[in-house]
């Protein structure tokens, strides 16, 4: 990319990247611990699911807010590295790492309101990965960010 990035694109980035870390840092941590202890989590809320300890979700959660996030971050950094994430992106308009931009902040929305629905309000780390997905949706939107990656 040729064109100077916008402020906003680092201010995308550094969302993305916490996001990334975060998700890397769980997921590790409860596929090596299903039972939840390290992070304190209470066995009995994932009990009441039908897993019987979190090490699916721990899996879900290293791959889909961890290992994704940290993929979209390198493409936001780097444009148009690769060529086979294209044919991933349902919008025509942009470039794939503003599509996948926007994917990670839906996907972390969903990982959100699936959980409440599932085991419930736990922590106030809800609110805010949910105020992150939500800005990280916003900014995306922006029309200086989708400008910057216009096809």
């Amino acid at each position: 990319m040729s064109k100077n990035r916008p402020l906003v694109l680092y201010v995308l980035l550094i969302l993305i990247l916490f996001l990334a870390f975060g998700g890397l840092y769980r997921g590790t941590i409860l596929v090596k611990d299903p039972s939840g202890q390290l992070l304190q989590l209470d066995i009995k809320f994932i009990q009441q699911t039908f897993f019987r300890n979190y090490l699916w979700p721990g899996v879900i959660l290293l791959i889909f807010n961890g290992l994704f996030p940290l993929f979209v971050s390198i493409g936001l950094i780097k444009g148009r590295w690769l060529l086979w994430p294209e044919k991933l992106n349902i919008f025509k308009t942009g470039k794939w790492p503003w599509a996948f931009s926007l994917y990670a902040g839906i996907i972390l929305l969903a990982w959100i309101m699936i959980q409440l629905m599932i085991i419930g309000y736990i922590g106030i780390l809800q609110v805010w990965l949910a105020i992150i997905g939500i800005t990280i949706l916003m900014l995306t939107l922006t029309p200086t960010i989708k400008n910057y990656f216009k096809k």
